[in-house]
């Protein structure tokens, strides 16, 4: 069995309301992950998981299969791994399970197939058991100031003196996907982070993820230059 492409999206969001189907550039924000799933062509199918008759209505229009999930896992207490782990079991359950599979993000709308295959054969050529796309940061994390009682301080005194250097290499994820060896995952539901997994390090305009209103219209910006690139 080929992979699984697992887009949660739940109707709730407080920064950005109803973001997962609001209108970027002419489509569906939830639209443009499901075609890059379905364009890479490694997927066995690409299910959208959520509790919103509009969210599925716009995944089965693009050509997403729909879970919808049940009460336990329609609160926003409910974690992705809980809804994941759910799908999974009812898959172990009819007796076909896949090997693998890619946790895709609703709003990663600046993924595209190329990124998903070449992290899948990174997967498959090692012995790890996930891959995380990751970006790094704009600012390194020692350079943070603190406000406290109006006024700044550095975070990391002993670190924010360091040239630039001598620096150690941070990432962080890019809220685009992940992939996991679905045994890998089964075995560790409650210690995920202890799982062996390497980097899929996207470039910062493959990996801006909407979670404030500000980044609308860069994203906008970014999708209009990738469609209008000769």
């Amino acid at each position: 069995m080929k992979p699984l492409a697992i887009i949660p999206a739940r109707g709730g969001s407080v920064r950005i309301p109803r973001k997962n189907v609001m209108q970027l550039n002419g489509k569906a924000a939830l639209a443009y992950p499901i075609s890059a799933c379905i364009s890479s062509g490694i997927f066995e199918t690409t299910i959208v998981s959520t509790d919103d008759k509009e969210i599925a209505s716009v995944a089965k229009l693009n050509g997403a299969e729909v879970d919808i999930r049940g009460q336990g896992l329609s609160d926003g207490t409910a974690t992705i791994h809980n809804v994941v782990e759910d799908l999974l079991n009812r898959y172990l359950l009819s007796g076909s399970v896949p090997e693998y599979f890619c946790i895709v993000y609703a709003t990663a709308v600046l993924v595209e197939a190329k990124h998903l295959k070449e992290s899948f054969e990174l997967l498959k050529a090692s012995e790890t058991d996930a891959v995380l796309a990751v970006k790094e940061f704009d600012l390194h994390p020692y350079k943070a100031l603190e406000l406290k009682n109006k006024v700044l301080s550095p975070a990391f005194p002993d670190k924010f003196v360091l040239k630039s250097q001598e620096y150690p290499k941070y990432v962080a994820p890019a809220g685009a996907f992940h992939w996991m060896r679905t045994a890998s995952f089964l075995h560790n539901l409650r210690s995920i982070w202890s799982i062996n997994r390497l980097p899929y390090v996207l470039n910062s305009h493959e990996a801006v993820d909407l979670d404030e209103p500000s980044d609308i219209e860069l994203v906008k910006r970014l999708l209009f230059a990738k469609e209008h690139m000769f």
